[in-house]
């Protein structure tokens, strides 16, 4: 069945005679990208279809099913952000009615007839160079310090839908709009295409669909800035003072990769801190295996737990950085 749909959706126009020369070539395709085995949760292998089938249905059902949702958690961990909000202005324009007209309008600019995705002028280049020139002034100054990557696990899909609602209201979006944001999260299910059929429907009660519209680029990125609002307005993080610059610089975040350069081994925990109490009013985890330490002009590793996470070399942002950058960039 899910080679016909695709054959049809791919291929079929009008008054065309060969459509099964279409389907066969597509399920042909669709056989070279076939799941042949996977590893059960206790690691055994299996080439059983319908067992494939269920290990990814159980895998796709828990990535997006909320483990349960604390109001008074979130309100008081949203209480303490400092978030900008709408004004009189921004709501009365969110607040307008949207015309078929428009929409029609806005569908016809799309080029190639796909969704833009997110706007051109949100690029990593802010970051990239920024980084660059702090890791280049630390490195001529010798000035000590680290350059730490955080991972965050599966970051769309953990954020969930109650704590984004909780977000979109404290920033003052109009009522009606943030009504409309609920509907459109409201009992979300989908089917999982696995080698060419559908699995059973899984209900969805949290992540931020990517690619999609750029609206939901925004959704995540007002989620996440309720961490980076914590982060820069947290003291105790010293992260690295640049001069004339009157703030010491504490984050740079892109959607989401979170680095931080800091003359502080310390920050990394007060860091941690930070994402656990994220964690717990959004779903969100991170990934502390697979969070990278770069040494900057042999500062003192005082932490031996650290010394394993600590790299001669990191990427960041599709960059690489330390010892081995030149070879690898």
């Amino acid at each position: 069945m899910g080679t016909l749909i695709r054959s049809r959706e791919c291929f079929y126009k009008e008054d065309i005679e060969n459509i099964e020369i279409f389907r066969i070539a597509e399920e042909k395709r669709g056989t070279k990208k076939e799941i042949k085995s996977l590893f059960d949760k206790n690691n055994k292998p299996t080439d059983d279809k319908n067992s494939i089938i269920q290990i990814i249905l159980d895998f796709y059902s828990e990535l997006y099913t909320s483990d349960g949702f604390n109001d008074q958690e979130v309100d008081e961990y949203l209480w303490k952000i400092e978030l900008n909000k709408l004004n009189e202005e921004d709501c009365s324009v969110l607040n307008q009615f949207i015309s078929k007209e428009e929409c029609l309008n806005n569908i016809k600019d799309f080029e190639n007839n796909k969704s833009p995705g997110a706007g051109e002028d949100k690029n990593i280049f802010d970051n990239i160079f920024s980084i660059s020139d702090i890791f280049d002034y630390m490195n001529l100054n010798d000035i000590k310090g680290f350059l730490i990557n955080f991972d965050q696990e599966k970051a769309f899909d953990k954020i969930k839908h109650e704590f984004l609602i909780k977000v979109l209201k404290k920033i003052n979006l109009p009522v009606e709009f943030n009504r409309w944001i609920k509907i459109l999260y409201k009992d979300i299910k989908s089917k999982i295409q696995v080698n060419g059929q559908l699995t059973e429907e899984i209900l969805i009660t949290r992540s931020v669909r990517q690619g999609c519209l750029p609206a939901l680029h925004d959704f995540y990125a007002l989620a996440i800035e309720t961490l980076a609002s914590s982060i820069r307005t947290n003291k105790n993080i010293k992260g690295i003072n640049i001069p004339n610059l009157k703030d010491p610089i504490k984050l740079f975040q892109h959607a989401d990769d979170c680095t931080t350069i800091t003359t502080d081994i310390k920050d990394y925990y007060l860091f941690m801190n930070e994402f656990e109490k994220f964690g717990k009013a959004s779903g969100a985890k991170i990934n502390k295996i697979i969070t990278e330490i770069l040494n900057i002009c042999n500062a003192p590793e005082e932490e031996t737990c650290l010394k394993l996470l600590t790299k001669e070399s990191v990427k960041t942002l599709g960059i690489w950085f330390g010892e081995e950058s030149k070879s690898k960039s």
